[in-house]
């Protein structure tokens, strides 16, 4: 595995056509990390009423009255982790339609670099 692709600020990459292009993981970084600064912070911050109104996992907990006090806790962080993954799924998605646009740019201008060199 390419350690450089784990980089937020991105990373080079190639077209299909063989052109390259920064790609990008800012948007799936950008969601994902204060998602889980907030949904770890009731655990940190264990009185504060704020640290768990701003939690899924710990928002949801008056819904989870019904369910067994050994089975709240894996409720809560079940929660916590389905919103952390739907935040990095949604940075991803923006992530990917970014990647692609640049590609298709870069494609465009080595295209246009390809005519100018056979013109002169």
């Amino acid at each position: 595995m390419n350690v450089s692709k784990l980089s937020p600020l991105g990373y080079e990459a190639k077209t299909e056509k063989g052109n390259t292009y920064k790609k990008s993981n800012t948007w799936a970084y950008a969601l994902t990390v204060p998602t889980i600064a907030l949904e770890a912070s009731p655990y940190v911050f264990k009185n504060s009423l704020w640290a768990s109104a701003l939690s899924l996992g710990k928002s949801f907990s008056g819904y989870l009255a019904s369910v067994p006090k050994k089975l709240k806790l894996p409720v809560e962080m079940l929660l916590s982790a389905a919103a952390i993954g739907m935040n990095f799924y949604f940075g991803h998605q923006i992530d990917k339609n970014n990647d692609k646009k640049r590609a298709q740019k870069a494609d465009t201008a080595a295209e246009e670099a390809s005519k100018v060199n056979s013109q002169a």
